[in-house]
């Protein structure tokens, strides 16, 4: 009987010390806060309404079964302020190798009007490179303008009519081409642009299953709106 009780008190005193051990061999995961700050390099304005996107890559290089969970293990976000800032909390992914962390600052939308996402800049760092606690982060944005696109459907409304559009700054630096569809648009839109740059608009139309596409230049100027019409 008493060999039994002193075989239990043996497990029991092995089951805590191996937790004991684990325990300490775990790594301590601190939290980081990024304190970030979108600034224009040209202007010195800070940039507002600007979404934030963080995503933490694992260093690690994916199967392609496993690409679709190592490419990015979090994602957070934040938007920028009237000073043109925003924090954003993250904690590191926990007992893997130091990690990529990679910022991505965009205007999605202006005046709660939707917008084509302009990717202002990205920048990347190594995860070991952030303090515990407050770190600054400062982006530079390019100057941003203002492009107001008055859509008018003047031809007779047909259910299967299409029009896109696209944008591209001239000259062309980086892909940055978007665009808009849908069937019988008749609104306005406002999208922010690069400011102070040659704004290249290329539109399409289908009507009665014959595509049209045409296209202009317009300058942008920085912080300032220029509108433009089309009838389709």
């Amino acid at each position: 009987m008493e060999n039994n009780f002193n075989k239990q008190i043996n497990t029991i005193l092995v089951l805590i010390i191996g937790v004991l051990i684990f325990t300490s061999c775990q790594k301590t995961v601190f939290k980081r806060n990024l304190n970030i700050t979108v600034i224009d390099s040209v202007y010195n304005k800070p940039i507002k309404n600007c979404k934030i996107f963080l995503t933490q890559n694992n260093n690690e290089k994916p199967t392609k079964m496993t690409a679709p969970l190592f490419s990015h293990y979090f994602q957070w976000e934040g938007i920028t302020d009237d000073n043109g800032k925003t924090s954003i909390e993250f904690k590191p992914y926990k007992n893997k190798k130091a990690s990529k962390i990679e910022i991505f600052a965009y205007m999605i939308e202006f005046n709660g009007n939707p917008a084509i996402p302009l990717e202002l800049n990205n920048l990347e760092f190594d995860e070991s490179k952030f303090n515990k606690g407050d770190n600054d982060i400062l982006i530079n944005s390019p100057p941003i303008g203002y492009l107001k696109i008055n859509l008018k459907n003047i031809n007779p409304y047909n259910e299967e009519d299409l029009f896109s559009i696209m944008f591209r700054p001239l000259p062309g630096d980086g892909n940055n081409l978007s665009y808009i569809q849908g069937s019988n648009i008749d609104r306005s839109l406002l999208y922010p642009q690069y400011g102070d740059k040659d704004i290249e608009i290329i539109w399409q139309s289908k009507k009665n299953n014959i595509v049209t596409t045409r296209q202009d230049t317009v300058y942008c100027p920085a912080y300032d709106t220029i509108t433009y019409n089309i009838n389709y």
